[in-house]
C-alpha cells in the first residue's frame, strides 16, 4: 500500500531530513510545505487527480496536523475538507489525520479536542491520547477510541522509550502494550486524570503525609485544616488514591502497631 505522509507541522529542516531517513526505509514518501514546490493548499487538486487516475484504491494519507489543512474552528471550512477526503475514501483511499488538544481540560479532567465537533461527527472513527507518565524510563500513552464505525479496541496503549536528540532511536522503541495490560493502563490514566482533577486536596494530603500527619484521623484533620475542604471530600480522595506505586496510586497503607493505619507516599 502506498503511504503519504505530509508533515506540515515540522518547521524545522533537520527534523524533516530524520523523519525522511526513517520513513525511507519503510517505504514510505514524505511531504512537507516548502519542500520540492509542495503546499498545503494542493492537497485537494492532488486527491482529485488520484481519483480520477484510479490510483486512490490502497493508497494511505496521513495528515500531520489536521488543522494545516483547514480551519478546524470553521464548520464549512472542516467540512469543505472533509468532503474532498470522503471522494478519495469512498474512491478506496485512507486518510489518518492529526490533531491537538486544548490546554485546558473539561470539568471531568479530559482533554478537549481542539476544534469543533463536525471531525468527530463526520469521520468514520477518532481516538484521544492520554499520557500515562514515565516508568522506569518508558513512556506510555494510552488511547481512547471516542468514535468507530467498525471492529476497533476501545482503548489501546503505546509504549516508547524518550531520547534526547535521538529520533530514530526513540521512533524505534514504539511498541504496542499487550492487551492484558490495558486494564492497569486504563486505571493509571484514570488516576492521572482525577489526580489532576482533586489536585489540591491530593496535594495537600501528600503534604500533610511528608510533615508526619500520616494516621488518618490526625491526616483529615490537618488536610481540612489546610485546605478547607469537608471532611467526607477529604475522604474520599484519600480512599481513591491508596494503592500500588506500580498501578498508578500516590499513596499506601502500612498497619503498624495496635493495628493503626499509617499511610505513606508511593
Amino acid at each position: 500500500m502506498p503511504v503519504y505522509y505530509i508533515n506540515a507541522d515540522d518547521k524545522n529542516k533537520r527534523a524533516i531530513s530524520i523523519k525522511q531517513q526513517l520513513l525511507a526505509g519503510l517505504g514510505i514518501k514524505q511531504l512537507a510545505p516548502g519542500w520540492n514546490r509542495f503546499e498545503p493548499y494542493m492537497l485537494p487538486s492532488m486527491l482529485k487527480t488520484a481519483i480520477d487516475d484510479e490510483t486512490a484504491s490502497n493508497t494511505m494519507i496521513i495528515l500531520d496536523t489536521l488543522k494545516k489543512f483547514a480551519d478546524l474552528l470553521d464548520t464549512k471550512s472542516i467540512n469543505r475538507l472533509t468532503r474532498q477526503l470522503e471522494n478519495f475514501t469512498t474512491a478506496g483511499g485512507t486518510v489518518v489525520a492529526t490533531g491537538h488538544t486544548n490546554k485546558n481540560k473539561d470539568e471531568h479532567g479530559q482533554y478537549i479536542y481542539k476544534g469543533t465537533s463536525d471531525v468527530r461527527d463526520d469521520w468514520h472513527c477518532a481516538w484521544l491520547g492520554t499520557p500515562l507518565g514515565t516508568e522506569n524510563g518508558v513512556d506510555r500513552t494510552s488511547f481512547y477510541n471516542l468514535k468507530a464505525r467498525g471492529d476497533v479496541p476501545e482503548t489501546v496503549t503505546f509504549a516508547y522509550r524518550r531520547a534526547r536528540d535521538d529520533y530514530k532511536s526513540m521512533f524505534e522503541s514504539v511498541e504496542r502494550v499487550p492487551a492484558d495490560e490495558e486494564e492497569r493502563n486504563s486505571i493509571r490514566a484514570c488516576l492521572i486524570r482525577d489526580a489532576e482533577l482533586h489536585c489540591e486536596v491530593a496535594d495537600a494530603i501528600k503534604e500533610s503525609i511528608r510533615s508526619g500527619a500520616s494516621t488518618k484521623t490526625l491526616l483529615i484533620d490537618r488536610v481540612r485544616e489546610n485546605s478547607g475542604a469537608s471532611r467526607s471530600h477529604i475522604q474520599a480522595i484519600l480512599t481513591q488514591f491508596t494503592g500500588p506505586a506500580d498501578m498508578g496510586y500516590l499513596w499506601r497503607i502500612t498497619k503498624g502497631k495496635h493495628n493503626t493505619h499509617t499511610y505513606e507516599l508511593n
